[in-house]
């Protein structure tokens, strides 16, 4: 008996192997899901934040690539894909909600977002609130809004984290 619990047989021993020509497909297009929901989540980000530097574009891709907390979550799987896209839809309610957004229907996007996020993988939710959070200080920084609106900013996003939890 071999290692793998497969008998002797070597025609039997590649059973065990995660790539083999019957998950090759299966395996590439997995991995292409997850690359899609990061790529659309650093987007998300370039855009919430206007980055226009090149350089600063392909880091931002990098680290939300390579971050410890994003890549641990490629142990699992066979939910990656999922859990990737509820980081993209924590990006898409950040990115909805951006202070002097007036519109309703952006807000209201911006919930659903939310709420499809906590429901795929409710830890995501903490990296919406730090985005918010990120994206709060640098408009600050940049000091370009008004007290009033920073307020109604504040009140939005209680109220939209509020009623999506």
């Amino acid at each position: 008996m071999n290692s793998l619990g497969r008998g002797d047989d070597k025609k039997e021993k590649n059973k065990a192997s995660v790539m083999t020509r019957e998950t090759v497909g299966m395996t590439i297009l997995l991995f292409g899901a997850i690359l899609f929901w990061i790529a659309v989540t650093a987007v998300l980000i370039v855009d919430l934040f206007r980055m226009e530097n090149p350089v600063l574009i392909f880091l931002t891709g990098g680290f939300l690539a390579s971050f410890p907390a994003v890549t641990q979550t490629f142990y699992f799987e066979f939910t990656a894909d999922g859990y990737m896209m509820a980081m993209a839809l924590a990006a898409l309610g950040v990115r909805c909600s951006v202070i002097g957004e007036g519109r309703k229907s952006r807000l209201f996007l911006a919930f659903v977002s939310i709420v499809l996020c906590c429901g795929i993988y409710q830890a995501y939710l903490s990296f919406a609130l730090v985005l918010a959070l990120c994206y709060f200080m640098t408009e600050l920084l940049e000091n370009r809004r008004t007290a009033k609106e920073y307020l109604h900013w504040a009140r939005n996003q209680i109220l939209l984290y509020g009623f999506a939890m």
